[in-house]
């Protein structure tokens, strides 16, 4: 039986089944009816003519050689590295603002469609670079949780990147609640443990993107 720390997250599987349902533009290359789904009609297809499709549609299509997948606007070399940037030139300021499954969308398309993306090689280094620096600000977010505190708010964090927290904020919050007379250097000490397991996911995280080369 899981503990209930394990309930609380989920397998980097389960966080990709969930983006798989996120919209994206293809272009046909054969003519098809509308597809009724539960989550709504997709089509007709015209040869040619750009429709918007859920991304596991989009992927099964285009490994049946049944479209092209259309990138989103994010999704380049040059977007990624501007936010690079921005994150490298914010150390100390939140994250900045990704699409909320910004690396199972692009790890997908890595690995189904790089024939319709450009620079597709450049554009995983710059993943990998992105990647680095917000694990390093997460991690830094939690080892400067010091007070106690019954929830920990997380701004602009993506799914996979809040998923791989979960268990790290889970230990040290219940740190915090079996703890009555702590000082802080057992406080910080404590914070610090359980800030290892960020690392540990941020690999798993790099596996997840690296595993679609």
């Amino acid at each position: 039986m899981k503990s209930l720390k394990d309930s609380q997250r989920l397998t980097c599987e389960e966080v990709e089944f969930f983006a798989e349902d996120e919209l994206i533009e293809i272009i046909p290359s054969v003519k098809l009816p509308v597809i009724n789904l539960i989550t709504g009609d997709f089509g007709p297809f015209e040869v040619g003519i750009p429709v918007t499709v859920p991304l596991w549609l989009a992927v099964s299509l285009k490994e049946t050689k049944r479209c092209r997948i259309l990138p989103p606007s994010w999704l380049t070399e040059e977007n990624i590295l501007a936010k690079v940037e921005e994150e490298r030139n914010n150390p100390n300021s939140g994250l900045v603002q990704l699409h909320r499954h910004y690396m199972e969308i692009a790890s997908k398309l890595l690995l189904v469609a790089s024939d319709d993306l450009q620079q597709p090689f450049r554009i995983r280094k710059a993943l990998e670079d992105l990647l680095d620096l917000r694990t390093s600000k997460l991690r830094k977010g939690l080892l400067n949780v010091r007070e106690r505190t019954p929830f920990v708010k997380i701004n602009r964090a993506s799914w996979m990147e809040l998923n791989s927290l979960r268990e790290p904020l889970f230990e040290v919050l219940c740190t915090f609640a079996s703890l009555d007379n702590s000082n802080e250097t057992e406080l910080t000490s404590s914070t610090q443990v359980q800030s290892q397991n960020v690392p540990s996911q941020e690999a798993q995280n790099r596996r997840t993107l690296r595993k679609y080369q």
